[in-house]
């Protein structure tokens, strides 16, 4: 029976061509785990995006200053500026957009600097001035050579009463307006400086991603891919953009997702048993070759 078992491997399993191709592939194209999200974490985005309970374990908002109940759809957590998972789920989001400008080939500085050190407003440092931008980039050929100066922001476009934000129910970019104009009244003499460009990174809770990202994003793809060939830029500008746009994407909703439960706990016991998304995330049904049944 062995031998028959061995003979069977050898006639119906894979050839050696087929596992060598199969090898390369894996070798070639590596899925990090920076692209990858856990279970939990996936589970809690899937289901925040199909509007279904999170099954969040407090019961009233963590907020010093806030008690607030919870809504079983995480969309006071997402708003409240009082519960202190606002700054913690930037901080994700702020790295992922250092490691992409160095990959790109900036010289990125040190994280949150403040803004009096950077040389960049064209006036005299005022020494009580303790505001810091997330931070800046130095040496890229793009937005005129300048010094990028970042300041990232994950903002909800639905409020802690579960209503939408001024204009937010007609015009999609309508948070990423407001949140601007809060970041340049903030830092308003590196907005008006000639020595430097100011950028508000933003991304909505909901995956939305602001101009300026997007922009951002493209002119560092083109400019990484100018030391390749004529013939291979274009693609490897491609390349990168799909990089990128993964590393920012998981970095978003797994920060959205810790967030909501910092416990994580979510899919080990506080989800339905026989929920139809659970389900299928475990065990996906397989598809009949005999089709619908009439």
């Amino acid at each position: 029976m062995q031998h028959f078992l061995k003979i069977a491997g050898k006639r119906c399993g894979e050839s050696s061509k087929v596992k060598k191709v199969r090898k390369f592939k894996e070798k070639t194209f590596p899925l990090e785990p920076a692209m990858t999200s856990k279970a939990d974490k996936f589970l809690t985005h899937v289901r925040r995006r199909l509007w279904l309970p999170l099954g969040i374990g407090d019961a009233c908002c963590p907020g010093r200053f806030c008690s607030e109940r919870l809504d079983e759809l995480g969309i006071h957590l997402l708003s409240c500026n009082r519960s202190g998972r606002l700054q913690e789920r930037a901080y994700p989001f702020e790295r992922t957009l250092m490691q992409i400008c160095k990959e790109a080939g900036g010289r990125v500085s040190r994280p949150q600097p403040l803004v009096r050190r950077l040389g960049l407003t064209g006036r005299a440092p005022d020494l009580t001035d303790q505001r810091r931008i997330d931070f800046a980039v130095y040496g890229l050929d793009i937005f005129g050579g300048l010094p990028i100066c970042i300041d990232a922001t994950i903002v909800s476009p639905i409020s802690t009463e579960g209503v939408p934000h001024s204009g937010c129910a007609t015009d999609h970019d309508a948070v990423f307006t407001a949140a601007a104009r809060e970041k340049y009244a903030t830092y308003h003499d590196l907005v008006a400086s000639n020595r430097c460009r100011f950028l508000v990174i933003a991304a909505g809770t909901g995956g939305r991603w602001s101009d300026d990202c997007v922009r951002l994003l493209r002119e560092l793809a083109r400019f990484r891919a100018e030391s390749e060939p004529p013939l291979l830029r274009r693609s490897m500008e491609l390349a990168f953009l799909r990089r990128w746009w993964s590393l920012l994407s998981v970095a978003l909703h797994d920060s959205i997702a810790a967030a909501l439960d910092p416990s994580l706990d979510v899919a080990e016991g506080l989800f339905p048993v026989a929920d139809a998304i659970d389900v299928w995330a475990r065990d996906p049904p397989h598809t009949s070759v005999l089709g619908c049944p009439a």
